[in-house]
């Protein structure tokens, strides 16, 4: 299963980051934070700290065709 993250800020991200333990995953956000995310991954700083590598896009054009449920 592939997973599409739509908003990487602060809890998106931390979703993202947890589920690309288990799946590949893509995040969807604003060019500054995908930039960030493709240069240094997304690192999660807390009770428990660290980097996950996902991929990141700022729209779904980039994404290649999925099939969607809810």
């Amino acid at each position: 299963m592939n997973v599409v993250v739509f908003g990487a800020g602060a809890i998106g991200s931390v979703y993202a980051a947890k589920l690309s333990a288990h799946h590949p995953v893509t995040v969807i956000g604003r060019p500054d934070h995908v930039a960030a995310i493709a240069r240094d991954g997304l690192r999660v700083i807390g009770r428990e700290s660290f980097t996950a590598r996902v991929r990141a896009a700022v729209d779904l054009g980039a994404l290649p065709r999925a099939r969607w449920s809810c």
